[in-house]
């Protein structure tokens, strides 16, 4: 990390609480930690940036940095939602509502094609990526790769220990994304975690966002209740724009629950990946 960013972050982290206003308890706020520059986001699904659409929106079009979207997987095997059916198949379907969903901050996609599955934890599904591409020599290095292929200043992926929804391939991505920000030889970007816990009942009846982590002062957040002099009226809007360009995903009952998110729900939570140390341990009740 240059001494420019590492003197930011410092100043971020060590500067006195913020009010802690529709968010709850008080917390830096996560966009001043994000350096001038292009932000990666490294998922596994075509949606999974929507939990951090609010601060993608502020970032990538507000405040207009280069962005750019890496995702694992094509979804294959999620569920499709649109009444129709999902023709000629569902990741074809979750390719093109990724792509309008990158739209929307301007972001070009880079759109992987391990396999979209579900195995009794993490590193089983690591286990299955490896074996899919020749090794985990050879997964790590395709990462690696792509990564350095985009020179961010900033990437953000999933928190291992729960992947925020306890998505056992939200924590896989997360662990790989790590390692392979490790093996930068040149300069390496600022890495950060995400951070908000979402619980979703099934059929998006329910949904509650909140920190993975609350009253952890290392962590950061931004208020998605923020407003802008152009654009949407805050940039939860962001989120639900994004969520309504992914119908396979999303479907009538999941974006009425997302338009009904009290305000005090409405943040995103960051956490510098330096700050993560060697702990694995899962947190808020994730199976390890």
């Amino acid at each position: 990390m240059k001494p420019g960013i590492l003197f930011a972050l410092l100043a971020v982290l060590l500067s006195p609480a913020l009010g802690g206003g529709a968010g709850g308890a008080a917390a830096p706020p996560a966009d001043a930690a994000i350096p001038a520059g292009t932000i990666l986001w490294v998922g596994a699904h075509p949606d999974d940036e929507v939990l951090l659409a609010p601060l993608l929106g502020d970032l990538c079009v507000q405040r207009h940095h280069r962005c750019v979207l890496l995702v694992a997987t094509r979804g294959e095997a999620g569920a499709c939602r649109l009444r129709g059916g999902c023709h000629p198949d569902l990741a074809t379907v979750r390719g093109a509502e990724l792509r309008a969903a990158a739209a929307i901050y301007h972001a070009e996609v880079l759109q992987g094609t391990l396999p979209d599955l579900f195995a009794p934890d993490p590193p089983g599904i690591r286990r299955a990526w490896a074996a899919a591409v020749g090794g985990e020599g050879v997964l790590l290095d395709r990462l690696t790769r792509a990564i350095d292929g985009v020179a961010p200043r900033t990437l953000i992926t999933f928190d291992p220990r729960h992947g925020s929804t306890c998505h056992d391939a939200h924590r896989a991505i997360g662990a790989l994304a790590l390692d392979a920000v490790k093996r930068l030889r040149a300069f390496a970007p600022a890495a950060f975690l995400l951070e908000s816990r979402v619980r979703i009942a099934p059929g998006g009846t329910s949904i509650r966002f909140s920190a993975a982590l609350p009253g952890d002062p290392r962590a950061l957040r931004y208020d998605a209740n923020t407003s802008f002099r152009h654009g949407p009226a805050t940039a939860w809007s962001y989120l639900l724009t994004d969520a309504g360009r992914q119908p396979s995903q999303f479907d009538a009952t999941f974006l009425s629950t997302l338009r009904a998110i009290p305000a005090r729900q409405r943040n995103v939570y960051l956490l510098p990946a330096g700050l993560l140390g060697a702990d694995p341990t899962p947190v808020d009740g994730c199976i390890p």
